[in-house]
């Protein structure tokens, strides 16, 4: 499964954190671009991705419903893939799963890179 692969570090340890070049080719709006951001910079190879839309929204300066609009878009382009969690019949959180140009989800196999 091809996803973003971030260094052995967090993302934000030395208070930066790397784009992949190929999201600009994606030309996604100011929102979007900025929620894909704060996603990378959570995104952890241990503990995986997992801010909530408020706490995406509150780092961002938006509101939680131009969050869930970004996520939307950043779905529809298949730059992230959502799983909800639940517990007791009741969702409790997602998590984000980073995916590189040419993944069609979570379950395929073999991504193609778009070069």
């Amino acid at each position: 499964m091809s996803t973003v692969k971030p260094s052995k570090k967090t993302n934000s340890d030395n208070g930066f954190f790397k784009m992949p070049n190929w999201i600009f080719k994606f030309q996604l709006s100011p929102v979007a671009f900025y929620v894909y951001s704060y996603l990378l910079r959570c995104n952890n190879p241990q503990n995986g991705c997992y801010p909530s839309k408020r706490t995406i929204a509150n780092a961002c300066g938006i509101a939680v419903s131009s969050v869930s609009r970004a996520l939307e878009i950043l779905e529809e382009e298949r730059l992230i893939e959502r799983k909800h969690h639940y517990r007791s019949g009741r969702q409790i959180n997602n998590s984000y799963l980073l995916l590189e140009p040419g993944c069609i989800s979570l379950s395929d196999r073999d991504c193609l890179t778009d070069g």
